[in-house]
């Protein structure tokens, strides 16, 4: 069960930029013949980053009593997020049995310092 982590305007939908924790996500299927196994991953926080006009209008085609509903999005875009330590210790994906890359002080402080574009600030 995902819970919301934290926000000051009220929980009535989601909004971009809300942090959810305990997500769970089909991570790759598997399958042999007829049959297809999934892989389940539980992610232990997530960022919604749909834009936030498409959640406003979904949420309001929801509530409306029309009989159209062109509005309706059956998925919102979640990106996976990470706590920084285990970040830089290349563990944030063991649960799932990857090694990534460790990051060596010199490495970490040109992300803590906004000088590495794949993390952009307030990443670490």
């Amino acid at each position: 069960m995902s819970r919301y982590v934290k926000r000051t305007a009220p929980v009535d939908r989601p909004c971009q930029g809300d942090i959810y924790t305990e997500i769970p996500f089909i991570l790759n299927e598997i399958v042999k013949g007829d049959d297809v196994d999934l892989v389940e991953v539980e992610y232990n926080y997530a960022v919604v980053l749909t834009q936030e006009c498409d959640l406003l209008q979904d949420f309001d085609n929801h509530r409306e009593q029309s009989a159209k509903h062109d509005k309706f999005l059956p998925t919102i875009l979640l990106s996976p997020a990470y706590l920084a330590d285990h970040l830089r210790s290349g563990d944030h994906l063991k649960d799932i049995k990857l090694v990534m890359e460790k990051w060596n002080s010199d490495r970490w402080n040109s992300i803590t310092n906004n000088n590495n574009i794949r993390y952009p600030a307030g990443a670490a």
